[in-house]
């Protein structure tokens, strides 16, 4: 398992920097990139984003007010239930997720660089296998 634990915290620390390259926080990439997943025009609802970020609601709202006052996000009424509101991701938003993605990409690359395809496509195999819930 320590092999496992390095190889993690390894690319928890590749992760971070190609975050830090596109000026995000882990948690930042997080909510930007869910909001990236969605359909355009790229909004969901904050109780969409808690449940695929896996956070609680004070946390997302801090989150939201953040990313908000930085530009990255905008709020707007939902138009059928007054009560709530849309996040939606800006253009500053999306320009920062992807740029964060490519520059992880390339990290990810470079370390798989050392090994041949083969072993690319066994690791991969791998860890798919292990990240399969029973």
């Amino acid at each position: 398992m320590s092999r496992l634990r390095r190889v993690s915290k390894k690319l928890s620390v590749l992760r971070a920097d190609a975050f830090s390259s596109a000026g995000l926080a882990a948690w930042e990439f997080d909510v930007l990139a869910a909001l990236g997943r969605a359909d355009a025009p790229h909004e969901l609802s904050p109780a969409q984003l808690i449940e695929a970020t896996m956070i609680g609601s004070a946390a997302m709202t801090n989150r939201l007010d953040n990313l908000s006052r930085r530009g990255l996000v905008d709020r707007r009424p939902h138009p059928r239930d007054g009560r709530s509101v849309l996040v939606r991701l800006t253009d500053e938003g999306a320009t920062r997720v992807d740029d964060a993605m490519r520059t992880l990409a390339q990290r990810e690359a470079e370390e798989l660089s050392g090994l041949s395809q083969e072993e690319q496509a066994t690791l991969a195999a791998l860890l798919r296998k292990m990240a399969t819930p029973e």
